[in-house]
């Protein structure tokens, strides 16, 4: 099934790329492949219990795939309040509003306590990662979770950071090399664990 047909089942619209907002530290709209999300959901790393949040979520298409493949509650964060409204307008058209959320913020300013998974697809440069993971990091000491943070798509900039974090502790990862590209390295989702 392609990416527009999954849009379809969701009753939803998130295909298209938009570079429109883009700035140095905050990258452009560019979703998810369902292909990807279908091995996330299939990896059993995700579940009802767990709180997932889609750092620089656009228009929601982690959230929604997520949702109704495991049943997880999803919060979707974007500093486009364009981004957000579009999110919203879809959140009407899949309906369980429950379960689903999308906050307008930037993403060193979100308070992450009230969840356990963190999803990113390099949503913004590795500076501002920082700052979030400070964020994540400081909300695992406070709360006690276990919080596992998801990086799909890992640049050269992202791997070499990751060598050094000592923060986070790579548990698994998970293969998304269908995708017919020169380097599959970054075709996967690596997952973490934050220390």
């Amino acid at each position: 099934m392609n990416d527009l047909m999954h849009d379809v089942k969701l009753q939803i619209h998130t295909c298209g790329r938009d570079y429109s907002l883009m700035t140095h530290d905050n990258y452009g709209y560019d979703p998810t492949p369902y292909s990807v999300l279908v091995r996330l959901a299939d990896s059993g790393l995700i579940g009802p219990e767990d709180v997932l949040v889609d750092f620089g979520c656009g228009r929601g298409r982690v959230g929604f795939y997520m949702h109704s493949r495991t049943g997880c509650r999803t919060i979707g964060v974007d500093c486009s309040s364009k981004r957000i409204a579009e999110a919203e307008k879809n959140l009407q058209h899949y309906g369980n509003k429950g379960n689903i959320s999308f906050v307008q913020a930037n993403a060193e300013q979100y308070d992450p306590r009230e969840a356990n998974c963190f999803y990113f697809f390099n949503p913004f440069s590795p500076l501002v990662f920082r700052k979030v993971l400070d964020n994540i990091s400081r909300a695992r000491q406070e709360t006690g979770k276990d919080m596992r943070i998801f990086f799909y798509y890992t640049s050269h900039e992202y791997r070499a950071y990751f060598l050094h974090e000592e923060r986070l502790e790579q548990i698994d990862r998970i293969e998304c090399t269908d995708a017919k590209r020169w380097d599959r390295t970054v075709y996967q989702i690596l997952v973490f664990s934050v220390r």
